[in-house]
């Protein structure tokens, strides 16, 4: 099955929850500047394609570098998130996922919510890019998935996504 290209690069500030497919099975998803009820609507309908689609992943989250979610918004998240549906298929279909989160003190924040929570599969909290990708491609290479493309180049691609709208 090919790429399921849902990708929308042209956008500042991003208003929408954004998914970058083109480097399956590395997927990309681009949260809003700020955060809606409906974005978060958004982003569950649009893991929802992935979770029928049934092929295993990696995920980089990422967002516009001032991006805001308000307690509501990050209550919708964790409900949803926490939901036996969404639980069991990233169990079964994300070998890793990584969020860039590039301040120091919400990246703190989000690790020491990690000793609390534990997610349905392996997650990092990063500060960067570079280590966003570096966690993804060892945990798609330890669960043997291929690449269509190869690293060198799914790096720069996938760079040239998260930096032009973070």
């Amino acid at each position: 099955m090919g790429p399921m290209n849902t990708t929308t690069t042209t956008a500042r500030p991003v208003s929408r929850v954004q998914f970058h497919d083109n480097l399956w099975p590395l997927l990309i998803t681009m949260g809003p500047a700020t955060w809606t009820e409906r974005n978060v609507a958004e982003m569950a309908e649009g893991f929802e394609r992935y979770f029928l689609r049934g092929e295993r992943y990696a995920l980089i989250s990422a967002s516009p570098r001032d991006s805001v979610m308000a307690a509501r918004e990050r209550k919708l998240v964790t409900d949803w998130t926490n939901t036996a549906r969404v639980r069991d298929r990233s169990r079964e279909l994300c070998v890793g996922s990584a969020t860039i989160v590039r301040s120091a003190l919400a990246r703190g924040a989000l690790t020491a919510m990690m000793w609390i929570w534990k997610p349905a599969s392996p997650h990092l909290a990063v500060a960067n890019t570079e280590e966003a990708l570096d966690f993804t491609l060892a945990q798609l290479a330890a669960a043997s998935i291929s690449l269509e493309l190869s690293p060198n180049l799914m790096r720069r691609e996938a760079k040239k996504f998260i930096d032009v709208l973070s």
